[in-house]
């Protein structure tokens, strides 16, 4: 408050099991903060991240599997 500055963060809050992203933003009167759940926001971003990470791999990938002998007759 001191600075006049915004400060961001986010917290995750285990009674509700979800992500918020918080504000506060000083005041003539004090200081506002504003709360927004972003749970399925972050879940989304992360299954991005996991998707973005196997396809990055994909030319390391080794598939071992059981074959049988094709019929050639």
């Amino acid at each position: 408050m001191q600075e006049k500055t915004t400060a961001r963060c986010a917290a995750y809050f285990e009674p509700f099991d979800a992500w918020f992203d918080l504000n506060a933003y000083p005041t003539e009167d004090g200081l506002a903060v504003y709360f927004q759940e972003v749970t399925e926001k972050r879940r989304a971003a992360e299954q991005l991240r996991l998707l973005q990470t196997a396809v990055s791999h994909l030319n390391d990938v080794v598939m071992i599997a059981e074959a049988k002998p094709m019929d050639r007759g």
